[in-house]
């Protein structure tokens, strides 16, 4: 993806971006292979003031919260939900007031605020809105009330189920080891112990009587790991790398588990560092697993090599922020500066679609950087759009 998670779901959260300042100029170290990927532009302003603002309700639906028509900024009462298409960009209206807080691909389980912010920005009398349990109905485009399944308590935020010992930011409120519920029949990983007071602590996957410890860092497991149907395992970290042209610090590795309890960790994308330019110390690199490869996000601008790029053993290729299609070759990118926002990626639950924010409009040029952001849907797997 794959929220504030923090503003997502998920570990997926990590995946923000922001504006930098201009540097000199300069040319990247060696040509970026373009191929840029098929792009819905939905229209759909992001507000903020709320935790999670876009979730994919299936591999092909994107529900985001999003304002009414004609109004505009942060302090608008009133939010809407509408559900995004990603094959055709059709768009319906699922909740005409209200505000999203979780989605579950995998369950069909979602959570959402009914009501507006009247309360929250004017009228501390007036009502609040209600936390509302949906079962999303693909086949009929439309959520429909209905309670949590029944089991362990169902996280408002997250729409999984969760530990009530853990809190949502991971930590323990009760001195006992955490754990981290997996999908049902999928086991659970445990620490060892509690990591009270700094002390460090191994964790392990566990099902029925099968048992195996994990080799990564408990301090980098998120409240909630991902589960990754087109891989058979689980996010338990994005990648996170500071790049340059002559070198690489991994901070995270992108790493994954699967159905064993077996480790598996991405190199660093060797290949992206010499299409970065020079004029910048380092570029911060983000990675996240979709279903041919690995999504690259590079902070920064579309002339110092930044943008969305697909890895698979075919190559490297840059899929969004480079030279928009139908653009002259003589046209310059250097006002391309904000490809993306404070918003985390989502990558579909088939590992094919990523949403993200961005003030790029559809005829390629950056909307005014004092203009909200807005959700955009990228084609992962198919052919690149010349």
């Amino acid at each position: 993806m794959t929220g504030r998670l923090t503003r997502a779901t998920s570990a997926l959260s990590l995946l923000l971006a922001f504006a930098l300042p201009a540097p000199p100029a300069a040319a990247q170290s060696a040509p970026v292979p373009e191929a840029p990927a098929r792009l819905i532009v939905t229209g759909l302003a992001l507000p903020s003031r709320l935790a999670t603002t876009y979730a994919w309700l299936d591999a092909h639906t994107l529900a985001v919260t999003t304002l009414p028509p004609g109004v505009e900024g942060d302090y608008a009462e009133q939010r809407r939900v509408v559900a995004v298409d990603s094959r055709t960009g059709a768009q319906r209206l699922l909740l005409d007031r209200g505000f999203l807080s979780c989605a579950n691909p995998h369950t069909g389980v979602v959570a959402a605020y009914v009501g507006d912010l009247r309360q929250m920005l004017r009228d501390a009398q007036a009502p609040a809105p209600v936390l509302t349990w949906f079962r999303w109905q693909a086949a009929a485009s439309r959520l429909v009330p209905s309670p949590p399944p029944p089991g362990p308590p169902m996280h408002t935020q997250q729409c999984r189920p969760f530990d009530p010992e853990d809190d949502r930011n991971g930590q323990v409120t009760t001195g006992a080891a955490p754990v981290r519920m997996l999908e049902p029949g999928h086991g659970q990983i445990r620490w060892t112990d509690a990591p009270l007071q700094g002390r460090r602590t191994d964790v392990h996957w566990a099902r029925g009587n099968q048992r195996r410890a994990l080799d990564v860092p408990a301090e980098t497991l998120p409240p909630f790991v991902e589960w990754l149907p087109y891989r058979s395992a689980y996010l338990l970290s994005p990648g996170v790398y500071d790049m340059a042209p002559s070198r690489t610090t991994e901070r995270l590795a992108l790493t994954t588990m699967d159905l064993q309890g077996r480790i598996a960790r991405q190199p660093a994308p060797a290949a992206l560092a010499p299409l970065l330019s020079k004029d910048w110390a380092s570029h911060q690199v983000f990675a996240l697993p979709m279903r041919d490869g690995v999504l690259l996000a590079v902070r920064g601008r579309s002339h110092d090599g930044a943008g969305l790029y697909r890895q698979t053993r075919q190559g490297l290729q840059r899929l969004f922020c480079g030279r928009p299609p139908g653009w002259p070759a003589d046209e310059s990118l250097r006002n391309h500066e904000h490809c993306f926002q404070d918003e985390p990626i989502a990558v579909s639950p088939d590992g094919c679609t990523a949403a993200f924010v961005t003030r790029y409009d559809a005829d390629g040029r950056l909307r005014s950087a004092s203009l909200q952001g807005q959700v955009h849907v990228l084609d992962l797997c198919g052919k690149a759009v010349r």
